[in-house]
């Protein structure tokens, strides 16, 4: 069981306070064991802040227009009074033991605090809050807020007994023109301007409809604004109107006249605002409306109206002011006690839930009197001690009540079920007699030895229960049931903190012999570890999680050993295996859609990945297919869909559908495969994406950090660092192992895009990193210095992605620079893959060609000897697609290198090929420098001429080669429908002109290879040789042309532009249409790629273990308290 805080004020069980009384009462603290801390105190305090968010465009320093998201905010702080009730501030370290403790706390609210309010964008709140400091994990944060109404006596002001009347009319437009009908006329009376919640305001309406217009309805409606106004980053207002009350009297047909006298009752709402407050103002408007059809518009009449806590006396008469004589002054009724009630139409601002509560006057007439006197002239204001007491002189000092005060103004009553009234306020002086300590402190046995309330653990205490632990385990290994005459052993047993260590070592160090003679007692820790997960107590809870983490974890490392000897078939028994996996399932399944503790279900998911990571081949894991049999896809979608949950336990759920999806994946019908590919949950899509983004985006910035340290050293650093580097192994490389790292993360993103569709849409997602605004108590005290701003470091957003697909690209660019070890190879392979899947999904094609959707993205270079970064990293605001091919251009002129990755060259042309298609297909027309891919295209070319000996006895540069080919006969044949200009055309002739040796050298080549009858990629070579036919055809076209121009112009060395120009006077060419340019193969994983995801998965799950057996080793199941939770009188689930 969580701590517990029920805070309860003094006679007062709503907590219900006028401005310039005393809040008291208690707080009592219940805890289920010993916490150490630094002190507990307990702040009173009122404040107000809103709060809301914009969509802007702004200009960079560029001048480019981006799109963001605004905060506007601001707050204010009318009290705060902290007291600590145990222990001192920055004191040393206590131990708080288990038990029942009980604070008083009193203090006193302004005069001038202003009402509470829960509104839309802002809030008034005033709220007791008992806070646990304590050493080295989050505070613990107990709330409870009380209502404040700030006095508003409507007496005060002799303009609100003034009436509200008034006269207007609305002409139509073909009573205009026709001139035989009048207008429409409304008159309007209202006896007061100002009224107080309850009360009844009544009017008289007469609407003369002289027109020829129908009047389907005549309404009064009083509209309630709230203007909520920010300070940073500007001072800005916001507004929110909404329907407080309404009466709807009737219909008036054309030509005729009708009177109406009514009445609408105001119900609970707030105070109109008076000027404490500046950042929220509350006003009130009483509109008569007259409804015609909305081609004519509607007849209004407006009136500003008042809402006040003390009602005008005179506004209190059934039939107004009664005089007895001729001469005298009126006689009003005494104002009866107000009821308070909640405001029903309040808004809610962001997570607050409370609801303040409002006096409510009701003329009850079995409570009103007759005065006997009056004074003459307007009443004046009741007395100020008898309906708003405050406190004695020395704390507060109250406005002097008027010398004269006739009408008696309504008092304090006692409570009853019937009314909620503020409570008589106690001196200031006075002590509470409840004393601050613990009361009835449980007193735990654990096996057989009872621990005393006062009991101070040491870290010599500690060793003694891990001992006793050890012990047991050793009674069981040995073949011996320390169970009988003990019918709570096992209640005790799993009070006690596990040995993961002893507990593997009892295991692995087992005979086959040995197994045989405790195989009973095995069955039975297991069984009653099961039986246990259904137990209410935390610790127990936690233990038997962990316990069962250990045996699993010794289990598979001897079956590993041994494989001949099939140890889960001698534990269980396959005749029992069945019933125990499912309750096993079922349990968990509880657990983590339950309401437990979060050690338990991190725990419960610690469990599942040593389930699930117990074989080195996940499809040889038989336990692999109960978890098929009861699938948990269900709890994992909602754990993903849940915020707080996601935060806390997504990694793991992730990881564990990467893993699950993977079971016999192309071998027989995997649950979590077909769930997967049909989910459809935004919230749960968007969580599986936000956890892979958040751990790639990590990874870029620590990267980055990286870069910024390695610059900031000097020329000497980076030498010694460049020599040392020469005798590492890059597999011991930290970046290596960073990379590695990601492998579980970048399967999951590859799973979720080559799987569901669905999940394209998240990939654009912004992935914010949002906190919680500080509370208004952890604000600055007029004591604590201002920290000084101007000298705050600026952090370059722009540095960092900021979203899924930008997280990918810089991700990639990073891994693709290092490749000299078969991680990286293998891990941005994996990339290249998850690339393709995407550039085939036509929603990620016209999301990533949107000339709306632009990015700035951080794209790493490698350092190379033939050219010279840019130090500005960060490239303009673009297309993603255009980020992707400035990405794959990247790789192509970075990793020409003797040991040549094919492989991840034909993904990445494959890539430009399919984006390429898509453009021609819709008719996307890109603003993208092409010429920086030609280029790079033809190097490529090159290089493979060149390496052409080396090269060909290890791969098929053929297929490459014809692949690259394919693109430019793309572009020569349907380049008109993609390319942005005309001038890209010629751009695209030049080139091929330029390079002309590159391409004839290549057909040489071609040309060799055909006429050897042992080549092994003859079909490549052919086809390739007809791919060329039409580059060819342009060279040798061009070539004459500009040798006859440069022969008549008598020149050797022409300008670029020059040769453009004969290319733009020369297009008088015929070319081949060739089939199929548009077209390509669609990703397929089996069977090409499934040795490479085998092998993929086998090293996720090898690396899963080892971080799951640390955890597990290290944990100790500690029943966690609640972070921050708004606590009253119910536990805190953490």
């Amino acid at each position: 069981m969580a701590s517990k805080c029920t805070i309860q004020f003094d006679n007062n069980p709503f907590g219900i306070y006028y401005a310039g009384q005393i809040v008291s009462g208690t707080a009592e603290l219940i805890t289920t064991r010993p916490k150490t801390i630094r002190s507990i105190f307990i702040t009173i305090s009122g404040f107000a802040e809103v709060r809301w968010t914009e969509n802007i465009t702004k200009q960079d320093a560029q001048g480019n227009r981006e799109k963001a998201i605004e905060t506007y905010s601001a707050s204010e702080l009318y009290y705060s009074n902290e007291k600590y009730v145990y222990g001192q501030s920055g004191g040393a370290q206590l131990e708080l033991p288990a038990g029942k403790y009980v604070f008083p706390f009193q203090g006193t609210i302004p005069p001038n605090a202003p009402t509470s309010l829960n509104g839309a964008w802002g809030q008034i709140q005033h709220e007791v809050s008992v806070v646990v400091d304590r050493v080295m994990r989050y505070n613990n944060v107990f709330k409870q807020a009380y209502t404040v109404v700030s006095p508003y006596d409507l007496n005060l002001n002799p303009n609100h007994s003034k009436p509200l009347q008034k006269i207007e009319e609305k002409t139509f437009c073909w009573s205009l023109c026709c001139g035989t009908k009048g207008p429409m006329v409304m008159s309007v009376k209202v006896p007061f301007g100002a009224y107080a919640p309850g009360q009844k305001v009544r009017f008289n309406i007469v609407l003369d409809n002289q027109s020829d217009v129908h009047c389907s309805d005549v309404k009064v409606r009083l509209m309630k604004k709230v203007v909520y106004t920010s300070r940073s980053p500007e001072t800005k207002t916001k507004e929110t109107e909404i329907k407080v009350a309404d009466n709807h009297c009737g219909e008036v047909v054309k030509l005729n006249k009708a009177e109406f006298n009514e009445f609408l009752q105001i119900p609970s709402t707030t105070p109109t605002s008076l000027e404490s407050c500046s950042i929220i103002k509350v006003s009130y408007t009483l509109k008569f409306i007259a409804k015609v059809s909305r081609i004519h518009g509607d007849l209004v009449i407006e009136f500003p109206f008042v809402i006040g806590t003390v009602p005008l006396y005179a506004s209190t008469a059934d039939e107004g002011a009664i005089t007895t004589q001729p001469g005298s002054g009126p006689i009003y009724k005494p104002i009866p006690p107000p009821m308070f009630e909640e405001d029903v139409r309040s808004e809610q601002f962001e997570s607050n839930t409370f609801k303040p509560r409002y006096p409510v006057f009701l003329n009850d007439p079995s409570l009103s009197t007759n005065g006997t006197s009056a004074p003459t002239g307007p009443p004046p204001a009741a007395a100020a001690n008898n309906l708003y007491p405050t406190a004695n002189i020395s704390a507060v000092t109250p406005t002097p009540p008027r010398a004269t005060v006739t009408p008696s103004a309504p008092e304090l009553q006692p409570l009853n079920p019937g009314r909620v009234m503020p409570s008589p306020t106690q001196p200031i002086n006075q002590q509470n007699t409840s004393k601050a300590g613990p009361n009835n402190a449980p007193t735990l046995e654990v096996m057989g030895f009872s621990l005393p309330p006062d009991y101070e653990p040491t870290p010599n205490d500690s060793t003694g229960s891990i001992e006793k632990v050890v012990y047991i385990y050793e009674l069981f290994f040995r073949g011996e049931d320390p169970t009988q005459d003990s019918p709570e052993f096992w209640n005790e047993f799993f009070l006690l903190q596990p040995n993961v260590e002893s507990l593997e070592g009892e295991v692995t160090k087992l005979t086959s012999e040995q197994f045989t003679l405790v195989k009973k007692n095995l069955n039975m820790i297991f069984q009653k570890c099961i039986e246990m997960l259904d137990t209410d107590h935390p610790k127990r809870l936690c233990n038997s999680l962990q316990t069962l983490c250990s045996l699993f974890f010794a289990i598979f490392k001897k079956s590993t050993a041994d494989n001949s000897y099939d140890i889960l078939n001698e534990i269980f028994g396959y005749e029992h295996m069945d019933k125990w996996m499912k309750q096993l399932m079922d349990h968990c399944n509880q657990i983590l859609l339950g309401d437990v503790t979060e050690n338990a279900r991190f725990m419960c998911l610690k469990l599942l990945l040593v389930l699930v990571t117990g074989t080195d081949n996940v499809s040889q894991n038989v336990l692999l297919e109960y978890l098929m049999m009861n699938t948990l896809f269900d709890a994992f979608v909602r754990l993903l869909s849940d915020p707080t949950l996601r935060a806390q336990h997504g990694h793991d759920i992730v990881i564990l559908l990467t893993i699950l999806v993977n079971y016999r994946k192309h071998e027989a019908t995997n649950p979590y495969i077909v769930q997967l590919s049909i989910l459809a949950d935004e919230l749960a899509l968007n969580g599986y994406g936000q956890m892979i983004s958040q751990s790639l985006i990590d990874f870029c910035r620590q990267y980055m950090q990286s870069l910024n340290n390695a610059q900031s050293s000097s020329w000497f650093s980076s030498l010694s660092n460049i020599v040392g580097n020469m005798f590492v192994s890059d597999e011991g490389c930290e970046r290596v192992q960073q990379i590695k790292a990601n492998n579980g993360l970048l399967l999951a993103l590859y799973e979720a895009v080559h799987l569901n569709r669905n999940f394209i849409t998240t990939l654009a997602h912004t992935q914010a990193e949002t906190s919680a605004p500080p509370s208004p108590s952890n604000t600055l005290s007029l004591t604590q210095p201002v920290p000084d701003l101007a000298n705050a470091p600026i952090i370059d957003m722009t540095q960092y992605p900021t979203n899924l697909l930008v997280a990918v690209f810089q991700y990639c660019s990073i891994v693709m620079q290092d490749n000299k070890n078969e991680s990286s190879v293998a891990n941005l392979k994996l990339c290249f893959l998850i690339l393709t899947c995407i550039s085939e999904d036509q929603y990620a094609n016209s999301m990533m060609h949107d000339n709306n959707l632009t990015f700035k993205v951080m794209l790493h270079r490698a350092q190379m000897r033939h050219r010279k970064l840019n130090v500005d990293r960060v490239g303009k605001s673009q297309p993603l697609a255009a980020t992707l091919l400035d990405l794959l251009v990247e790789f192509i002129v970075s990793h020409l290198m003797k040991k040549f990755p094919m492989e991840l060259y034909l993904l990445c042309v494959g890539v430009i090929h399919r984006i390429l298609c898509y453009q021609k297909r819709c008719r996307v027309r890109l603003n993208y420098p092409w010429k920086e891919l030609w280029s790079a295209l033809i190097g490529l070319l090159r290089f493979l001429v060149n390496q052409e000996q080396t090269l060909v006895k290890k791969c098929n540069i053929f297929y490459l080669s014809l692949q690259v080919v394919n693109i430019f006969n793309l572009f020569i044949t349907y380049g008109d429908t993609f390319l942005a200009t005309t001038n890209s055309y010629d751009e695209l002739y030049y080139e091929l002109n330029r390079e002309e040796k590159v391409f004839t050298e290549l057909h040489a080549m071609v040309l060799r290879y055909t006429t050897m009858p042992d080549c092994e990629y003859k079909d490549d070579v052919i086809k390739l040789l007809n791919a060329l036919v039409n580059i060819l055809a342009i060279v040798k076209h061009f070539q004459n042309k500009i040798k006859e121009w440069l022969a008549e112009q008598g020149l050797s060395t022409p300008t670029e532009e020059q040769i453009l120009e004969v290319v733009r006077k020369n297009y008088d060419l015929t070319l081949k249409l060739q089939d199929s340019l548009d077209h390509y193969e669609r990703y397929a994983e089996a069977p090409r790629h499934t040795a490479f995801f085998k092998n993929m998965v086998r090293d996720v799950v090898a690396d899963t273990r080892k971080q799951i057996y640390g955890y597990v080793k290290e944990a100790i199941s500690t029943i966690p308290e609640p972070d921050n939770a708004m606590i009253t009188s119910t536990s805190s689930n953490t």
